[in-house]
């Protein structure tokens, strides 16, 4: 595992079925150590099966002002 980069899907599939396993259930520290990845991660992903059930948040909007304005924002800007 580098640090800075995604689980893989193997390694992924493989957190969430420990976190869903309430037969036997595991720490975030246990299943870290059979992942081979940080006990953040562990956290992290369990935060965000339970946030978005998905291992990643969506991608977020861009907020703000665009960077150019389209043709009726400029013909109603100069007028």
């Amino acid at each position: 595992m580098v640090a800075g980069k995604r689980v893989s899907p193997q390694d992924t599939a493989r957190i969430r079925a420990y976190i869903e396993d309430t037969a036997n259930p595991l720490t975030n520290a246990e299943i870290a150590n059979l992942i081979g990845v940080s006990t953040r991660t562990i956290e992290r992903l369990r935060l965000n099966f339970e946030q978005y059930d998905a291992p990643y948040p969506p991608p977020s909007a861009k907020l703000g002002r665009p960077t150019t304005l389209t043709e009726a924002q400029q013909v109603v800007s100069y007028h």
